[in-house]
């Protein structure tokens, strides 16, 4: 029921804050033109990418909040977290050194841009500089709430924020403010957000705010020592998932414009993104546990892990499948028939991650045990390899190389979790889990092809094909599931 409510909620606030952006993408493409858009969400990416210099604090944190309150030990607690005020205070600090640098010397790095994007791109650098506390500090109300299983919560004031952003864009577009002005007012809308959250989780939790020794450095090694591979997982995953937009900037013969383009499959399926990374983060309190236990009973801890394998690969399917199904309706609905050769890129993206969310179970378990060794040095390879791939195609046919760079990186790891973590690393049965992805996957990919297929025949306005193919795609695979293959929908949802 944990499961279920915590990803309820945060389903929810992922739907609304999806919603949100659908709507004010077209409103912003229109209001300020695609270069103009393009740009800011090239600086939005390089802030996302600026998460590296969290070091793996937020997952190791969570973990001993997580091992710490299940036992009571609150001194503990407390001691981590001021640890972990101070150390957000300092990566503040560097993270608004870092985008002030960026911005004194744009006009080296975009060279190829005209003056009047190289002065948009430092104005918005400098603004972002300005905010940098706020979206760090957040991350300790977070790690408490994962860690007291109040992930639900966190939905809250998600939705809350995505009210706020409604708020900035119609302002901006009743007032006719310009790019640097909407960014202000977006970023103060964010860092609105961030201090009611942190307010409320100070109000509930103000026993672990007591007074105590300043830093301790023991406790700081501590985290550390269990993040240091999540540290160095972090910031190679970051470099391959998050640089797109920059490397699109860089790359692309339409620059800015292009990124705009990227950015538009990228909105659809960051609601895809985000509700299958909540998976991750339910699943690591409960798997701390299990996983303990795993060696006494391996045979219960297997049929555990392929429980949370179902749910994924489920999970999976109902978010993916409809949005590849529907790609060219939905890219109509959402910015114009002009922007229909873009359907395709969607389409490709979502089964891309399909595959990429089966391994939410084994993310989990990797983080609850905390070995990364092998896996950090197998992603290096991707590390090097993807960027590269990614600026030649980018070059070569647009915006869409980085989502093919992005799927042979998604490739590899499905093989590499198969083929060595799974089986020599957790002693788990790669058959076992292939045939739980051919259960869940294979139906769905008949079942939609057919729809696709025959929804080709008949002439309907994008809205009914949409909910059509939705509505039968469900009914047949739900059915097929319960009464052909006896899936006990019913016991998933409720676990």
């Amino acid at each position: 029921m944990y499961i279920a409510k915590s990803f309820g909620m945060n389903a929810i606030a992922q739907i609304l804050d999806a919603a949100c952006k659908f709507l004010i993408l077209p409103i912003l493409l229109l209001f300020f033109g695609e270069a103009s858009y393009g740009l800011l969400v090239t600086v939005l990416s390089v802030n996302l990418y600026l998460l590296i210099l969290d070091l793996g604090m937020n997952t190791g944190a969570t973990k001993f909040y997580s091992e710490w309150l299940l036992i009571r030990d609150i001194a503990r607690v407390r001691a981590l977290l001021r640890v972990s005020l101070i150390f957000y205070l300092v990566v503040s600090l560097i993270n608004s050194l870092v985008l002030l640098s960026l911005g004194y010397f744009s006009d080296y790095i975009f060279q190829n841009k005209s003056q009047v994007e190289v002065d948009a791109v430092q104005a918005l650098l400098y603004i972002s500089s300005l905010f940098t506390i706020f979206n760090w500090m957040v991350q300790i109300a977070n790690q408490i709430l994962t860690a007291q299983k109040k992930v639900y919560i966190i939905g809250y004031f998600s939705i809350f924020r995505s009210m706020l952003y409604v708020v900035a864009v119609f302002v901006t577009v009743s007032l006719e403010l310009e790019l640097e002005k909407y960014f202000l007012l977006f970023l103060s809308s964010i860092a609105l957000g961030n201090i009611v959250q942190m307010s409320f989780v100070y109000r509930r939790n103000t026993d672990f705010f007591a007074y105590g020794k300043v830093f301790d450095l023991n406790m700081l090694r501590e985290v550390v020592s269990y993040s240091g591979g999540i540290l160095l997982m972090s910031f190679m995953l970051s470099t391959i998932t998050k640089t797109a937009p920059f490397i699109i900037s860089l790359a692309s013969p339409n620059g800015f414009a292009d990124v705009a383009l990227y950015k538009i499959p990228e909105i659809v399926v960051a609601l895809v993104v985000a509700l299958g990374g909540i998976l991750t983060t339910v699943f690591l309190p409960d798997m701390l546990k299990k996983q303990k236990a795993r060696e006494s009973d391996t045979s219960a801890f297997e049929s555990y892990f392929l429980q949370k394998v179902e749910i994924s690969c489920l999970v999976a399917v109902c978010l993916c499948m409809p949005i590849a199904m529907c790609a060219s309706e939905i890219i109509e609905l959402f910015v114009g028939a002009e922007y229909d050769e873009l359907h395709g890129w969607l389409a490709l993206w979502s089964i891309i991650l399909m595959f990429n969310f089966y391994n939410a179970p084994g993310a989990s378990l990797l983080l609850s045990i905390g070995e990364f060794k092998f896996f950090n040095k197998a992603l290096s390879y991707s590390f090097f390899i993807t960027p590269i791939l990614s600026i030649l195609l980018v070059s070569n046919i647009g915006f869409g190389g980085a989502v093919i760079a992005y799927g042979l990186h998604t490739l590899y790891l499905c093989l590499l979790y198969f083929f060595r973590i799974y089986k020599q690393h957790f002693s788990l049965s790669p058959l076992k889990i292939s045939r739980v992805l051919l259960r869940f996957y294979f139906p769905a990919f008949c079942i939609a092809l057919a729809l696709y297929l025959i929804s080709g025949l008949f002439v309907a306005s994008s809205l009914i094909s949409i909910f059509s193919k939705i509505f039968f795609f469900f009914a047949l695979y739900i059915g097929f599931h319960m009464s052909i293959l006896k899936t006990d929908i019913r016991r998933l949802v409720n676990q």
